[in-house]
């Protein structure tokens, strides 16, 4: 018996992983936000939510530059697959929590539908990805992309 073909979203050759982003469709462009917790948010979201620990990107994270790297390979697999337009949605604790109780969602599992309501009201917070090599790069490191998260070498 042959394998079931995946999923795919319509119109992409985009195969959702599990508990992955949510998509926005305009037209047949498929918008993607990826949450992301910045530096001084991430020790505080590993404390509340353990889990976090063992999925998406922070899983097996030594620290949060490892878990900006393993984010930066995700987006990099969705830009292969042809999606184009990638965003990165910061998740700031305080305002996650307030959508989270303003909306009756649970914040242990609904950082993607909060990314998909940052991205469908374009939130300024939202950083555009890729950004130009010599643009700083979007984890807040200070540095040039093409010399952090865009480097050849990762």
């Amino acid at each position: 018996m042959a394998a079931a073909e995946p999923t795919r979203w319509p119109g992409t050759s985009i195969v959702p992983p599990p508990g992955g982003p949510v998509p926005l469709f305009a037209g047949d462009q498929v918008t993607l936000a990826l949450a992301w917790f910045p530096q001084d948010d991430y020790e505080q979201a590993l404390a509340r939510w353990p889990e976090l620990s063992t999925e998406g990107p922070a899983k097996g994270a030594k620290d949060h530059a490892d878990y900006n790297r393993a984010l930066q390979r995700t987006l990099q697999n969705y830009a292969d697959a042809g999606q184009t337009r990638l965003f990165i949605a910061p998740i700031r604790i305080p305002a996650f929590l307030a959508w989270c109780q303003e909306k009756g969602r649970d914040p242990a599992n609904d950082r993607a539908g909060y990314s998909a309501a940052l991205a469908q009201r374009r939130d300024p917070t939202l950083i555009a990805w890729p950004p130009a090599r010599n643009q700083r790069c979007w984890c807040g490191s200070g540095r040039k992309y093409k010399q952090c998260c865009g480097s050849a070498a990762l």
